[in-house]
């Protein structure tokens, strides 16, 4: 199912967003980037946390054209995905599902809390 929400504007309050933890996330696309970031949850022991964006692309009826999107998934560096860090590359893809957990305003971006990953061994795409 494909539903056309609007900007993303629309749903950002004082107190965050409308949709955060609310809207399940299933991506499939493309790694552009990656970053380990170290965390640290209350009552849990710090954890690095690898952050991947992925391109994606989704076609606009309104332009008749397709439009290019990054997403910012956050894959938690604890006992059960935390070893799974060492399958991202740079250019592969990747199926990831998760829930929106946040927005990137410095970089007008969704952001995803992954909860499973498939990752494909697929020939590299060259990104630029």
């Amino acid at each position: 199912m494909h539903l056309c929400v609007g900007n993303s504007s629309t749903y950002l309050t004082n107190t965050g967003s409308l949709l955060l933890n609310k809207i399940n996330v299933h991506g499939f696309s493309t790694i552009t980037k990656l970053d380990k970031v170290r965390v640290q949850y209350p009552n849990k022991p710090s954890q690095t946390d690898l952050c991947v964006t992925l391109q994606h692309s989704d076609y606009n009826n309104s332009s008749r054209d397709s439009i290019l999107f990054k997403t910012v998934y956050i894959v938690p560096g604890n006992k059960i995905l935390g070893k799974t860090h060492s399958l991202f590359e740079l250019g592969a893809v990747v199926i990831m599902v998760g829930h929106m957990s946040g927005y990137l305003d410095k970089v007008t971006t969704w952001e995803v809390q992954v909860g499973a990953l498939i990752t494909l061994r697929l020939p590299l795409i060259t990104t630029s």
